[in-house]
């Protein structure tokens, strides 16, 4: 007892680790170097003396229902995936019994997009689908998955994508404007003065004294817009989660200035 296993002489032969659906002692410096299977994560779990990590995974993160992602983001930091498609996803984490195929971008802007909401003209969302529709159809044209934004926040900061398209649809029609941007609050609930927004890509919408954020301070053609809580309602022109029809052009833009106009959009999370 306590001899180190001779794998010359096959005495490992059909060795099995300890299988649990939770850590089965504490991490601390007593139990580093402490592995068991996660039955939960199918996932080999080993101690570092703090917790308990992933070291490799009985099947790849976000390819089956019993092992999916916390998000697109969270896969490609565990798989290195490079493959633009549907993966399954539990954005609130626990047990995977709701987790659900999304779409993700694993190539464009950094990767690890997850795709959750995207319209194409003439649909508009109302008040009882606008963050929640067509869930289990990530291919769908109109979609919305909204109501689980808040599981992407990364300490109080949400991180978004959007893009516009003329022809097509959000899969084949080319992107004809994006912006990539970080705030602290919810679009749909808060306005705030800007101040919490970052640029991370593309470019910015030029109506509203310059994009700083999605907010919710008028919210009469779309579940949210451009105008800051310092702007009139006046100046909006970003009609983003469309409510319903302005003057029958399409959705309306302001990235060339006001009275412009898209026939597709996607909003992202990462």
């Amino acid at each position: 007892m306590g001899a180190a296993l001779n794998f010359n002489s096959n005495e490992a032969q059909l060795m099995r680790l300890h299988n649990a659906d939770a850590d089965p002692a504490p991490c601390d410096s007593k139990a580093v170097g402490m592995v068991y299977y996660n039955t939960n994560q199918n996932a080999l779990m080993v101690c570092n003396g703090k917790t308990f990590t992933a070291f490799a995974y009985g099947i790849p993160v976000g390819s089956d229902a019993k092992a999916p992602g916390l998000s697109c983001q969270h896969i490609l930091d565990k798989t290195g995936t490079k493959k633009d498609g549907q993966y399954w996803i539990d954005p609130n984490g626990g047990n995977n019994n709701d987790a659900f195929l999304a779409y993700c971008d694993m190539t464009k802007d950094g990767g690890g997009w997850t795709r959750v909401m995207t319209a194409k003209y003439k649909f508009f969302f109302g008040d009882g689908n606008w963050n929640s529709l067509n869930a289990n159809l990530p291919g769908d044209a109109n979609y919305s998955i909204l109501n689980l934004r808040d599981n992407f926040k990364v300490n109080g900061t949400y991180t978004f994508r959007y893009q516009t398209g003329v022809s097509g649809d959000w899969q084949n029609g080319p992107v004809g404007h994006w912006t990539s941007w970080q705030q602290n609050h919810d679009p749909f609930t808060s306005t705030t003065d800007g101040s919490d927004f970052k640029q991370l890509g593309g470019e910015l919408s030029t109506t509203c004294g310059n994009f700083n954020g999605l907010h919710n301070k008028y919210t009469t053609y779309s579940y949210t817009c451009d105008p800051d809580s310092g702007d009139s309602v006046g100046c909006w022109w970003m009609q983003v989660v469309p409510k319903q029809d302005y003057d029958g052009k399409g959705y309306l833009e302001g990235y060339l200035g006001a009275g412009h106009y898209h026939n597709w959009q996607a909003l992202w999370l990462r």
